[in-house]
C-alpha cells in the first residue's frame, strides 16, 4: 500500500501587532508646573540697577526691597542704616531695604534672589501657549487676546502670549481654582490704568485662583498715575482676594 503523508496543518496567520498605548492627555492646568520663584519671593522690588521714587514723600512700598548693586542706587527714600549694617529701612518702606553695601552674609544674598529672579523670569518667557485656552473659543485665542487691550476680559487657567504690549485699563476677571496656573507671556510693556483691579474668583469649589500662581512676564512696565497702588513685583495685593499681581522682569528700575 502506497504511503500517503498529510500535509501539516496550514501556520496560524501572525498576531496582529500590539496596539500603541493611548497618548496620555495634555496636563490640565491645574497640573502645569508653576514657575518658582526661589529666594525672589521675599521680595516686592527687587532689581540689578536700582530703585527710584521720582519725589513723591507719600509713596508707600509694603515689603522687602533689595537692589543687587550699592545704597546709592536707591533714589528718592529715606534711607537709614539698620545698627546690625545688614539692611536699611525707610518709612516709606514697610519691610526692609537691602543692598551690596550691607554687611555679609547679605551680599550674596542678593546674587542668589536675583539669580533665582532670571531664572523665573526666563522660565515664564520659555513656556509655550496653552493649546486650548478654556473660556476663548479656540487656541489661536491664546495670543494676542483682544490685541492686548484687555480690560474687561475673563481669563481661565492657561498660558497667554502677546507680542507686543497689553494695556490693562479697566478691571478684569481670573477665574478657576487655587490650584491654577496664569502665566501672561508680553513681549513688549505692561500698562497698568489707576484703581484698575484684577478680581480672583472661584470657579467651582476648589478655591479661588491664588496670586502666587499668576504670573506677568513683560520687559517694561507703567502706571498710569504715581499714587496707584501697584508694584513692580506683588504689592500690596497679596494679603487681598483681588489685584493679584506677580509680575516678572529683569528690566525693572
Amino acid at each position: 500500500q502506497p504511503v500517503v503523508e498529510r500535509a501539516p496543518p496550514p501556520s496560524p496567520p501572525p498576531s496582529p501587532p500590539p496596539s500603541p498605548p493611548p497618548s496620555p492627555p495634555p496636563p490640565s492646568p491645574s497640573s502645569v508646573t508653576p514657575v518658582l520663584l526661589g529666594q525672589a519671593v521675599n521680595f516686592a522690588i527687587l532689581t540689578k540697577s536700582g530703585i527710584t521714587n521720582l519725589g513723591n514723600p507719600l509713596s508707600s512700598i509694603t515689603g522687602n526691597i533689595g537692589v543687587s548693586v550699592t545704597i546709592e542706587a536707591i533714589v528718592g527714600f529715606d534711607v537709614v542704616a539698620d545698627g546690625t549694617r545688614l539692611f536699611s529701612t525707610s518709612l516709606q518702606v514697610t519691610g526692609a531695604i537691602y543692598s551690596t553695601s550691607d554687611a555679609v552674609p547679605t551680599p550674596a544674598m542678593l546674587v542668589a534672589a536675583y539669580s533665582d529672579l532670571e531664572a523665573a523670569y526666563d522660565d515664564a518667557a520659555l513656556r509655550a501657549p496653552s493649546n486650548t485656552c478654556a473660556g476663548l473659543a479656540n487656541s489661536s485665542e491664546c495670543l494676542n487676546v483682544n490685541g492686548g487691550y484687555i480690560g474687561g476680559v475673563a481669563f481661565k487657567a492657561g498660558t497667554y502670549k502677546w507680542a507686543s504690549f497689553v494695556e490693562l485699563m479697566s478691571d478684569i476677571t481670573i477665574m478657576g481654582s487655587a490650584s491654577d496656573l496664569f502665566i501672561f507671556q508680553i513681549g513688549g510693556y505692561l500698562s497698568v490704568g489707576d484703581g484698575v483691579q484684577v478680581m480672583l474668583v472661584a470657579d467651582g469649589d476648589r478655591g479661588a485662583p491664588k496670586a502666587s500662581n499668576i504670573v506677568w512676564q513683560y520687559v517694561f512696565f507703567f502706571i498710569e498715575k504715581s499714587d496707584h497702588p501697584f508694584s513692580q513685583w506683588d504689592i500690596p495685593w497679596r494679603p487681598t482676594p483681588l489685584t493679584p499681581f506677580l509680575p516678572l522682569s529683569p528690566l525693572q528700575n
